[in-house]
């Protein structure tokens, strides 16, 4: 019986017509028409090659290459028309180039299967993709390091089970980012190096009796050898599983990116805001800032997951080699491309678009006790094994003690004297060692006090707790010993946190021992004496400030030691409690003594003047208002200034040559 030709490529061994739904079916053209490009170069190396190894003549050859580039200007001109019936990007090309040519296009498909083909095709354009992929990672990179280098220093937590963990630096936080985005680089390079390797020439499954050059092929085509198994070369579908690897891996980095921009730009949250471009609105709610971006990228991570999941279920129950199934293997791959680029190039918008709120991410840092584990080191370094150190810092973790603490203060406290976010403690030298610690206020001065406390390693803890509460301490030291205890205490917690600020005022600081005079210059403290426990003596004309209470001898401290030691002495007891004075600062006051003369107290000004001409004095109000504002003036690291802290207007002080000095 003679057969009609019923296939343009199969010819006459079907005796039918390809029936209309598995011609849909089995039409693969809308997906691998995006491979023309590398369809056309790998015909035209091959066809160079049949024409070098003379298996074909050089003019046929000149004529296919002349046709097939021909072809690529047509389609790069959206001039060239798909054909569904010619079911893919091989035949398509292929029956265009024998429209322009002839039947000298029958030649090209010598020595050449469409599996080989096919695989050839498919290695190239993943090998450009991945290319593609790096570049836009390198941008991706580069707007991290734009971001971190512009907010180097804000301090935020960092978390473990998103919980408060340990103070970190916010460029910090997204220079974590970087690493992982570097890592998915060098494995879009292991894409493209494992699948360096070219399967054309292999043909269906066994290679071809053709004397062809694969070698000329690969370099032809950028590849670094030839494949070295025929069967294995056209069934391989690895380098794709790979490349769909790489891109969910790259996905997932940028879902927890945007899972935390997410969770960052919250109402609850609040730590960063993005730009509007960037967001979207919602078609009930007027007020919403939706970051359907970050959410976008979030999302389409499971359909790049869904295409590497789909293409290792097509390929798990293949035998070996070329099987129909592997067509699907396309369409997961440009899935996965398009959405992988389109999360990056997002990516990349929001990272330019984000600006962090510093004051929250800084409030949030101080939440959680984030320095415990700080203080666990520096508790080892002193001698202490780490497991007890652990146990000690693990106690500062009951935040709800040392809320207790500071409601006690807040009500028992005159509101006059505590100002906001500062704190008062006693630490006595009469009390016995361990009798007084954590206990109620006492209350015969409530104004001027708040816990009492003792034991060294507590009034540590209390420094390290209200710091991160962002509290001001108040130290009312009673007794040489209490001062030691404090200055102590501050030079523990200064070595805990070297940037520490909230240095804490010692009030009331009597019986200091000469030992201890120079300190306070050392630790930046200011020592804040009541004028009225002091008195000048005529005779070396000097401030004096008796030692009194306890019924001990009534030795003297003498304040011209403390200023030629660098102390920083305030007079007065209103003196402000969240005074911040830089560590390096030096500042003498002066102020009334009990004399009833007040050109003595206009003497004792003088004389400090004599000492150093470059104090400078100022009201009481100015000092205060120069602290609100944070503007030190004359305050300058290795400069001193005296600050006048008077209870009373100078102007309604009846010594006049006082009211010229601070007029």
């Amino acid at each position: 019986m003679k057969k009609t030709k019923k296939n343009s490529v199969w010819g006459t061994r079907m005796n039918k017509v390809v029936s209309s739904v598995l011609q849909s079916a089995n039409s693969s053209i809308e997906i691998d028409k995006r491979l023309f490009q590398e369809d056309i170069n790998g015909s035209i190396a091959h066809c160079t090659m049949l024409a070098k190894q003379k298996i074909i003549d050089v003019t046929k050859s000149k004529k296919i290459i002349a046709g097939l580039k021909k072809i690529e200007q047509e389609i790069q001109k959206n001039k060239f028309i798909f054909k569904t019936k010619h079911e893919d990007i091989h035949l398509n090309i292929e029956k265009r180039l024998f429209e322009i040519i002839g039947t000298d296009a029958g030649f090209l498909h010598t020595a050449r299967s469409r599996n080989d083909q096919v695989t050839t095709d498919f290695k190239l354009w993943i090998k450009k993709s991945s290319n593609e992929i790096k570049n836009l990672l390198n941008i991706l990179i580069k707007s991290f390091l734009n971001l971190a280098d512009k907010n180097i220093d804000i301090i935020m937590p960092g978390f473990t089970h998103l919980k408060n963990a340990q103070p970190v630096l916010f460029s910090h936080y997204l220079l974590a980012y970087v690493e992982m985005f570097k890592r998915d680089i060098v494995k879009f390079n292991n894409v493209i190096n494992n699948l360096n390797e070219n399967p054309l020439g292999a043909g269906a499954l066994a290679g071809t009796s053709y004397n062809i050059d694969r070698h000329l092929t690969s370099r032809l085509l950028g590849f670094s050898k030839p494949t070295q198994n025929s069967i294995d070369s056209v069934s391989d579908r690895d380098y794709a599983i790979e490349f769909l690897f790489a891109s969910s891996l790259c996905a997932m980095h940028l879902s927890r990116l945007a899972e935390e921009i997410i969770l960052w730009n919250s109402d609850l949250i609040n730590f960063i805001d993005i730009e509007d471009s960037l967001l979207t609105g919602s078609s009930m709610m007027p007020q919403k800032k939706n970051p359907d971006s970050a959410e976008l990228i979030r999302g389409k991570t499971g359909s790049i997951y869904g295409n590497l999941n789909s293409l290792l279920i097509t390929m798990k129950g293949l035998p070996l080699s070329y099987f129909k199934d592997m067509q699907e293997d396309k369409a997961a791959v440009f899935s996965a491309y398009d959405n992988l680029k389109l999360n990056l190039l997002l990516a990349t918008e929001l990272i330019k678009g984000i600006k962090p709120n510093k004051k929250k991410l800084y409030e949030a840092a101080l939440k959680g006790f984030t320095t415990a584990t700080d203080f666990a080191d520096y508790l080892v370094k002193k001698g202490i094994s780490f497991r007890e150190a652990y146990k000690k810092s693990a106690q500062l973790g009951d935040i709800d003690d040392f809320n207790e603490i500071r409601e006690q203060c807040l009500e028992l406290d005159n509101p006059s004297q505590l100002q906001a976010n500062s704190i008062k403690f006693l630490l006595d030298g009469a009390l016995s060692a361990g009798t007084a610690h954590l206990t109620q206020p006492y209350l015969d001065d409530p104004s001027s006090c708040g816990i009492a406390i003792w034991r060294d390693e507590e009034l540590l803890n209390v420094l390290v707790a209200y710091d991160a509460l962002q509290y001001q301490v108040h130290l009312h030291a009673i007794g040489d010993a209490a001062v030691k205890q404090a200055l102590d205490a501050i030079e523990a917690m200064q070595t805990i946190n070297p940037v520490w600020d909230r240095r804490p005022v010692i009030v009331h600081a009597q019986l200091i021992r000469d030992e201890d005079l120079t300190r306070f210059a050392q630790l930046g403290v200011i020592a804040n004496i009541q004028p009225l426990w002091c008195y000048l003596d005529p005779m070396n004309k000097e401030l004096i400030a008796p030692r009194i209470g306890n019924g001990r001898n009534n030795q003297q401290y003498r304040l011209r030691s403390m200023l030629k030691a660098g102390a920083m002495i305030a007079f007065g007891s209103d003196w402000p409690v969240t005074t911040h004075v830089p560590m390096q600062a030096i500042s003498v006051p002066v102020t009334r003594t009990n004399a009833a003369d007040g050109v003595t107290e206009a003497w004792v000004i003088e004389e400090a003047l004599t000492m150093d001409e470059s104090l400078t004095f100022y009201t009481k109000n100015a000092a205060y208002q120069l602290f609100r504002e944070n503007e030190y003036g004359v305050l300058e690291v290795g400069k001193r200034a005296a600050f006048l802290v008077l209870d009373s207007d100078p102007a309604q002080n009846p010594a006049a040559k006082l009211v010229k000095l601070v007029s």
